[in-house]
C-alpha cells in the first residue's frame, strides 16, 4: 500500500456475527472471542504500520454483557482479564490503550486491569487504541449527562461543543472516519453502524464484508485504505 494515499486518522472496527465463526467450524462460543483477541494483536500492528492515528475495536456491547448466556459472559471475562498481555504489544507499537466501557457491569478485578492498561500506557504516543467494551451509545449520553450534572454547570450554558466535552475521550479521539464491518448477512444483505462512536460519525465512511472478523487480512486492511482514498471526502481535504 501507497503510504502517499488519504488515509483515515481515526478507524472503527465492528466484528459482527462472530459467534457464526465458531458455529461453523464446531467450535464453542468462547473459540470465537479467542480468535478476536489473537486477530487484535496483528491489526495493532498493521495500524501502526501505517500511520493511523486511532483504532477503536468493538467487543462487546452494554447490552451483551446483560443478557447474554452467563458462561459465555464469564469466559469473555476470563478473556478481557487476560488483556494485560498484550502490553508487550501495545509498547512495543508505541500505543496508548482507552477504555470506552460502562465500568460497573464489569467485576472490581476486571476494572482494576483495565484501568491499570490505562495507567501503564498513558505515555505512549504514536497510536490509541480504544477498546468497546460494555459500550452502549445511549449509556455514553447518559454518562455524559452525569459529569455534566455534577460539574454543577448551567444548562444555559451548554452547547454543542460543550457536551462533546463530557462524552467518552472526546478530547483524545478525533471524529471517526472509516468504520469497518465484518460480516453481513448473505440472506438481506443488512448492513449497520452498531451506534459506535455516533457524535463523531457525521463523515463517516462504511466498508461491509461478508466474511467473518477471525478471516480478515492484513491484505484486506490496505485494500480497504485504498477505497477509502477513493471518496469525495478526501479529495476535498
Amino acid at each position: 500500500m501507497s503510504l502517499d494515499i488519504q488515509k483515515p486518522r481515526h478507524i472503527a472496527i465492528t466484528p459482527d456475527w462472530n459467534r457464526r465463526w465458531a458455529k461453523e467450524k464446531n467450535l464453542p462460543t468462547i473459540a470465537w472471542h479467542i480468535a478476536w483477541y489473537e486477530k487484535i494483536k496483528e491489526v495493532i500492528g498493521w495500524a501502526n504500520d501505517r500511520v493511523i492515528e486511532c483504532l477503536t475495536i468493538w467487543w462487546l456491547s452494554k447490552n451483551n454483557v446483560l443478557e447474554r448466556d452467563e458462561k459465555e459472559i464469564n469466559g469473555i471475562i476470563q478473556l478481557v482479564n487476560n488483556l494485560p498481555t498484550l502490553l508487550p504489544v501495545l509498547h512495543k507499537n508505541n500505543t496508548k490503550f482507552i477504555n470506552i466501557w460502562d465500568i460497573n457491569v464489569f467485576p472490581k478485578e476486571t476494572q482494576k486491569l483495565l484501568m491499570g492498561i490505562e495507567e501503564e500506557t498513558k505515555d505512549n504516543e504514536w497510536m490509541k487504541l480504544a477498546i468497546a467494551l460494555g459500550y452502549s451509545w445511549l449509556d455514553e449520553i447518559v454518562r455524559a449527562y452525569k459529569r455534566i450534572n455534577n460539574a454543577w454547570l448551567d444548562s444555559e450554558n451548554i452547547d454543542e461543543q460543550e457536551l462533546k466535552k463530557y462524552l467518552d475521550w472526546w478530547l483524545e479521539i478525533s471524529d471517526l472516519d472509516l468504520n469497518i464491518r465484518t460480516w453481513i448477512h448473505n440472506w438481506t444483505y443488512c448492513t449497520r453502524h452498531s451506534w459506535i462512536h455516533l457524535a463523531r460519525s457525521t463523515h463517516t465512511e462504511y466498508l461491509n464484508h461478508k466474511f467473518l472478523w477471525p478471516d480478515y487480512t492484513e491484505e484486506q486492511f490496505d485494500i480497504d485504505l485504498e477505497e477509502f482514498s477513493k471518496t469525495k471526502r478526501t479529495k476535498w481535504k
